[in-house]
């Protein structure tokens, strides 16, 4: 029996095999052939075995080989040619679920892992929720910023790279905030947001810490500044800035005016802030748009969506802060490809 979507064989279809969108843990693609996909294995896929079926950003696998921190999978042509596995290139992440058990809750809704074609990412727009004004207000700021998108990778591998790396002045106050130390809110450090990188940030208060060095005194850089406060304030996040003078020279009293800015910016009720909700167009084939509903779901690179608007071929969903935080769609840039399997009960 020829292999189809996912790599299943007829009997693979048989034992209903299905997976709820809801996706565990990401993954890096560790090495790619014409047959084979090496991804790595989260810790807790502790019950996984030969065999096992495993969503791979929505495509079904099965695991032919796996060590501790890998698993192998069986890629076959038509897998390749239907779904965006061929795009993807070692070193990226993909997203990965475990097959449902039978005593499990069902949330999210039921994917099958089969793709049914590669959709296009038209826009990734951050949530126009925490803008003021009136709706058409609101509006003309998203579309401004629709050049702003979520964070490429070569933006989070940064990020991550600074964390490492922090200069006099972000250590000693990194020093004073970790841990709650600051009234019990939590901090992050170089903390994405959009194209952007917050030096510290605290997602209860939507409030932003920036310490400038002598750089910032600079045509260039004021205006890079100024995009950065403009970007940030039509999400709801505030920025407070510091030189790196005052906190190796006054540190107490660097604490005390971030203090009273977090009594100036009470705790949001919705949470949601810097990298905050987002909508996302994508363009299906036109075969794909049948049976896709307002409000029906979807699953766009295995994560299980709702569809909040339909315009022509394209279809808006709203993605939440957990979502971005937990896939590999906040990654994803305009132009790119995405799997897409419609909710099987719209098709019935």
């Amino acid at each position: 029996m020829a292999k189809i979507f996912g790599d299943f064989s007829s009997e693979k279809l048989q034992d209903g095999t299905m997976f709820t969108g809801i996706i565990e843990a990401t993954g890096e693609i560790l090495k790619k052939t014409e047959s084979l996909l090496i991804i790595e294995r989260p810790d807790f896929f502790d019950d996984i075995k030969i065999g096992s079926s495993i969503s791979v950003s929505g495509v079904c696998l099965s695991i032919i080989s796996m060590t501790d921190t890998t698993m192998e999978f069986n890629v076959v042509e038509e897998t390749w040619s239907v779904t965006n596995l061929s795009s993807k290139r070692v070193g990226d992440r993909v997203n990965l679920e475990r097959a449902v058990r039978a005593d499990q809750r069902l949330d999210g809704h039921i994917v099958q892992g089969h793709v049914e074609g590669v959709g296009r990412v038209i826009a990734l727009f951050p949530d126009p929720s925490p803008a003021t004004g009136e709706e058409s207000s609101a509006q003309k700021v998203v579309r401004r910023l629709g050049q702003y998108r979520y964070p490429p990778k070569q933006i989070l591998r940064y990020a991550k790279e600074m964390r490492k790396k922090p200069t006099e002045a972000e250590a000693a106050l990194w020093n004073a905030l970790r841990r709650k130390q600051l009234n019990g809110f939590y901090f992050r450090r170089q903390r994405p947001v959009g194209r952007f990188i917050i030096d510290f940030y605290c997602e209860e208060l939507r409030l932003g810490i920036e310490l400038d060095g002598s750089v910032h005194d600079n045509p260039e850089e004021k205006q890079y500044d100024t995009e950065r406060e403009e970007h940030l304030h039509a999400r709801g996040v505030r920025i407070v800035r510091f030189s790196n003078d005052e906190v190796l020279e006054n540190l107490k009293s660097v604490l005390e005016k971030m203090i009273q800015s977090a009594k100036q910016s009470p705790p949001h009720p919705f949470g949601g802030g810097a990298r905050g909700g987002g909508i996302l167009s994508v363009k299906l084939p036109k075969e794909l748009i049948k049976f896709c509903v307002r409000k029906g779901s979807i699953a766009i690179e295995g994560v299980s969506l709702t569809i909040a608007n339909i315009q022509g071929e394209e279809v808006f969903v709203a993605l939440i802060p957990h979502t971005l935080e937990n896939t590999t769609l906040i990654e994803l840039q305009v132009g790119d490809s995405v799997n897409i399997e419609r909710d099987i009960t719209t098709r019935l």
